[in-house]
């Protein structure tokens, strides 16, 4: 315990600032920490991770509107989820907490879900190489999986993400050694 919380404290201490796609997942993890966390922290700690985590929040929602498909959205605006559901009944500031749940949500159900569901059904169409799309099913997943343990709502049928095993098949083609090369591959 006493390591997590050095680490966390020194996710806390980096702030909001920093390469915007690196920073993406300092924001995960730090709302996954966050809530980890929450009952071995101090009410000054949790103040403090709670300003970061909302100023992550403001950069995104101020930066990011993206297509539905795109790598940017599931992971920047995508983890406002991860914010609204570990500072929802902190007693920091659970109306804007409640507002990144309710609107996220939102985004996963009717955006980010059928577009996953639409790329992924038949024989593919994704939009990106899979450097990218790896990184976008990173972030799907986690929130999927984020979602289903807040509120019990299983969306992984509906989004398609069963024929990912399929898809990372064809293009890693392990029968013969290969990649295919495309787009943003090398």
């Amino acid at each position: 315990l006493a390591q997590a919380k050095k680490l966390f404290e020194a996710a806390v201490a980096l702030g909001a600032g920093g390469n915007v796609y690196n920073t993406c997942y300092r924001y995960a993890d730090l709302c996954i920490a966050f809530d980890w966390l929450f009952d071995a922290l101090t009410a000054e700690e949790r103040l403090r991770a709670a300003g970061v985590i909302f100023e992550f929040t403001t950069l995104w929602e101020k930066r990011y509107r993206q297509p539905d498909w795109a790598n940017q959205m599931y992971q920047m605006k995508g983890a406002n989820l991860l914010a609204g559901i570990a500072l929802r009944g902190a007693g920091i500031d659970d109306y804007r907490a409640q507002r990144l749940v309710t609107e996220s949500a939102q985004l996963l159900r009717e955006h980010f879900v059928p577009a996953q569901a639409m790329m992924l059904k038949g024989n593919g169409g994704m939009i990106d190489g899979t450097g990218y799309w790896f990184r976008t099913a990173y972030s799907f997943i986690l929130l999927l999986d984020a979602w289903r343990s807040y509120s019990g709502q299983d969306l992984f049928a509906k989004s398609g993400i069963a024929a990912l095993p399929d898809w990372v098949l064809r293009v890693a083609q392990p029968h013969n050694g290969q990649f295919i090369n495309w787009h943003d591959n090398s």
